[in-house]
């Protein structure tokens, strides 16, 4: 009995490991998905602007690239808030966020509440996702 057990045990992890494989295009596309939000918003939070930009889709980047003035004006600002308000997938390999930003300008000390919509979109050919609406615009408004 013991070695039929043996081989029912072996026969089901075989099978949980062959259905895994399967699906491992999509899951491993929601890891990739959740790995990059989480280490975006980790680099927004710490004011690591050189590397949040690392995700910015590279078409966006080649078309409009940040000069050292734009990275001088993310130095005039701390970040303090990066909150997910709502997110959504309207189809397959492309995200939706639109997420809270917390930042003071570290001369007045003036604190502002911008809300921002991130678009992301799933690179297959790269494995990898990218921020296709930029980085958060900081010009005051208004």
């Amino acid at each position: 009995m013991p070695i039929r057990a043996n081989r029912f045990a072996l026969l089901l992890c075989l099978l949980l490991i062959a259905l895994a494989a399967g699906c491992a295009s999509t899951s491993g596309d929601r890891i990739q998905l959740e790995s990059s939000l989480f280490r975006y918003a980790g680099a927004i939070r710490f004011n690591s602007v050189d590397v949040a930009y690392q995700y910015v889709d590279p078409k966006l980047r080649e078309s409009k690239p940040m000069r050292a003035l734009d990275f001088e004006r993310y130095a005039q600002i701390q970040f303090t808030g990066y909150t997910v308000r709502t997110s959504e997938t309207p189809v397959p390999g492309e995200l939706r966020q639109t997420v809270e930003v917390r930042l003071i300008n570290i001369h007045t000390q003036v604190e502002r509440v911008m809300t921002v919509q991130e678009h992301w979109r799933w690179d297959a050919e790269a494995r990898r996702w990218w921020l296709t609406s930029g980085l958060p615009d900081i010009t005051p408004k208004g």
